[in-house]
């Protein structure tokens, strides 16, 4: 199987994690303009920028080894090394094939950036280094870390704990239940709290600096910037955290089908059959599932009564197939093809 460099994607995180990159420069600077100006006798506020200033240049090596990386799969996207190859021999990335003799495991990461890590055998690679590792990630390859994983698992060990559980399906009690992905939720809940503490800590120890040398409005000012960000990033974290609370709090993080009734994502109101309608793939090519809750029965006093509520599923909301869905639903309801999205 091959996986094929997404050439527009790379670019469009180069330029991103660039423009990311310019600001963390230009904050170096002025941090390093700080320690060059504080006079030797206030050692305090020296060190407090030196604090600052290291914790910068960590993170603007990093940035520039991304950079570096994304620069390379651009330029070699489209060519005979833009991509990577995994078969039964092994896997071949454009850096050199590696059999699967010289692979330990791999490894997937459910975060801000979702990867497959391989870490290679001590003594592999150049120089006989001791354990390397080759990270891929998949929005890179236009592909899903569990596409990643598949790929890799008849070959090697794959460690992924925090897998999404697989499609139950008990046809004995006319069940089905799909699990939904909360991971990209959690990912996103820890990066926007990661931000917010990197960056305090970070800034911090120069404000108190710049209290030491007698800047008081400087400090004031560092301390607005500080925790304006702050405040943003925790609130788009609580807004994920709402997310998860309400999508898979108290077991609701599911769809699922039973012989009665329908159990709809972050709801615990069951809804029954004869209020599904119009169920069908959607024609737009987006490879949903899409279809209509109401109540088309004139005696019957529901809260659906008068009211037309559009649905929308996603296999890959789920960790399934479109193909699955279909299956699932086609026991209690018809499933047509091609008819658009009531609106409601």
């Amino acid at each position: 199987m091959t996986f094929t460099v997404d050439g527009t994607a790379v670019r469009r995180r180069c330029s991103r994690v660039l423009r990311v990159g310019v600001g963390y420069l230009a904050v170096t600077v002025a941090m390093l303009g700080l320690v060059a100006l504080t006079p030797a006798r206030e050692p305090v506020a020296l060190a407090l920028f030196a604090v600052g200033a290291l914790q910068l240049l960590f993170w603007d090596a990093q940035i520039l080894r991304v950079l570096l990386r994304l620069r390379r799969l651009s330029r070699d996207a489209g060519g005979p090394s833009g991509g990577l190859t995994v078969d039964s021999t092994g896997i071949d990335d454009g850096r050199g094939a590696v059999p699967w003799s010289a692979v330990r495991t791999a490894r997937v990461y459910r975060d801000a950036v979702p990867r497959l890590t391989v870490v290679l055998r001590r003594g592999t690679g150049r120089r006989g280094t001791g354990r390397r590792l080759r990270s891929y990630q998949a929005v890179n390859y236009a592909t899903t870390v569990d596409d990643l994983a598949a790929a890799f698992a008849p070959h090697v060990a794959v460690v992924d704990r925090r897998a999404p559980l697989p499609p139950l399906h008990d046809e004995a009690a006319g069940v089905d239940e799909f699990s939904f992905r909360l991971w990209p939720i959690r990912a996103r809940r820890t990066a926007y709290a990661r931000n917010a503490l990197l960056v305090a800590a970070m800034l911090l120890p120069p404000v108190a600096g710049l209290l030491v040398v007698g800047q008081p409005a400087a400090a004031a000012l560092l301390v607005v910037l500080l925790a304006g960000y702050v405040v943003w990033c925790l609130r788009r974290a609580a807004k994920a955290h709402r997310e998860l609370r309400k999508l898979g709090g108290g077991g609701r993080g599911r769809l699922r089908l039973t012989a009665d009734h329908l159990l709809w994502t972050g709801i615990d109101v069951p809804i029954e059959w004869r209020h599904v309608h119009d169920v069908r793939v959607d024609p737009d090519g987006s490879g949903s599932l899409v279809g209509v809750f109401s109540c088309r029965d004139e005696s019957h006093a529901c809260p659906y009564r008068d009211k037309s509520i559009a649905f929308r599923t996603r296999p890959e909301t789920y960790t399934t197939t479109l193909d699955d869905l279909i299956a699932a639903f086609s026991r209690h309801v018809p499933v047509g093809a091609t008819d658009s999205v009531p609106e409601g």
